[in-house]
């Protein structure tokens, strides 16, 4: 089973998705989405960073978008591995439209 990851970039916004390779700043992702927004609001489970919704997801005010089957990133500044609670957070959430 692949590692699911929130990927940092410096063009190409926040992703998450599966771990498919790691080369240098060029990671490869699998059923990756984009991490548009996340969840900061006061009445809310407070994600103020990306480490924040590795563990937790983005929250009922997070926005990301449908997956993809694959995606090449480059200029990549940071991995985290997401806990089983932000992986199944972040894969559950509604596209956002």
């Amino acid at each position: 089973m692949k590692k699911y990851v929130i990927v940092r970039t410096t063009g190409a916004g926040v992703h998450c998705g599966e771990l498919v390779s790691r080369e240098g700043t060029e990671v490869t992702l699998s059923e990756s989405r984009r991490i548009w927004r996340w969840d900061t609001r006061e009445d809310a489970v407070k994600a103020y960073t990306i480490s924040d919704v590795s563990r937790i997801g983005a929250g009922s005010a997070g926005r990301v978008s449908a997956p993809v089957e694959e995606i090449v990133i480059l200029g990549v500044h940071e991995v985290i591995t997401c806990t089983p609670e932000g992986e199944k957070a972040l894969r559950e959430i509604p596209p956002w439209r």
